[in-house]
This record gives structure tokens, C-alpha cells and sequence, in this order.
């Protein structure tokens, strides 16, 4: 298989200039679960995947209204979440792992709460 029909399964199409020798590669119509299509939306699912996403998110808040003492691993459910929020998601737990080492090894910022509650008696 070519580079050029490569292209076309990703829904690119190639357009050659033979005066200036450059090829333009445009893509028009990325196939919908392609990775070219992906990407260009930002790592966001096809909207057919986000609606059974989001079927499978209102099925299982549906479940937890209908049993709310079963556990989530009793029926094998979890949450789907979108990109954005996953990585926000990553992001808040980065910035909570930051803090708790900061606050285990004692390095405080001399204005903080914190400082305040560890300072050191100087002799």
C-alpha cells in the first residue's frame, strides 16, 4: 500500500504542485473513528461514542437511585468520562500528590497557613 492510498483511509486527499514541487495534504472528511478525527477533536470521542457514553452514565445513575446500597464493582459499572475531564480529572490529583509531599517534607511557604502551624523555635 502507498503513502497516497494511506492517506485516503485517513480521509486525506493530496494535492501536488508541480511548478513550486509541494504537496499540500488536506483532510476534508476524516473518518469518524479515525485517528485523524480524533485528534482533531481534541481527543474527544465520535458522537455516537459520547451518546453511549452517556446512556451508560444515565443507566448506571438510574441503577444507583434504584439499589443505593449495592456496590459500584457488584454490577461491573463505572462512570465515562470526557477527555477534558480526564484530564482535568489527572491534573486535580497531580496538584493534591504535589501538596501532600510538600506538606510531608515541611516546605511551606513562610506566608501559608501551614507555616504557621510548624514554625520552629529558634534558640
Amino acid at each position: 500500500m502507498s503513502s497516497h492510498e494511506l492517506l485516503e483511509l485517513f480521509g486525506a486527499r493530496v494535492v501536488e504542485d508541480a511548478e513550486t514541487r509541494t504537496r499540500t495534504v488536506f483532510v476534508d472528511f476524516p473518518p469518524e473513528n479515525g485517528a485523524v478525527a480524533k485528534v482533531l477533536r481534541g481527543g474527544e470521542r465520535s458522537e455516537l461514542e459520547q451518546m453511549v457514553a452517556q446512556t451508560a452514565n444515565e443507566l448506571a445513575v438510574l441503577r444507583a437511585a434504584y439499589v443505593p446500597n449495592a456496590q459500584a464493582d457488584q454490577y461491573d459499572s463505572r462512570f465515562f468520562l470526557t477527555a477534558a475531564r480526564r484530564r482535568e480529572y489527572h491534573a486535580e490529583r497531580e496538584q493534591l500528590r504535589a501538596e501532600r509531599e510538600q506538606a510531608r517534607d515541611g516546605d511551606f511557604d513562610d506566608d501559608s497557613m501551614a507555616a504557621m502551624w510548624h514554625q520552629k523555635e529558634v534558640s
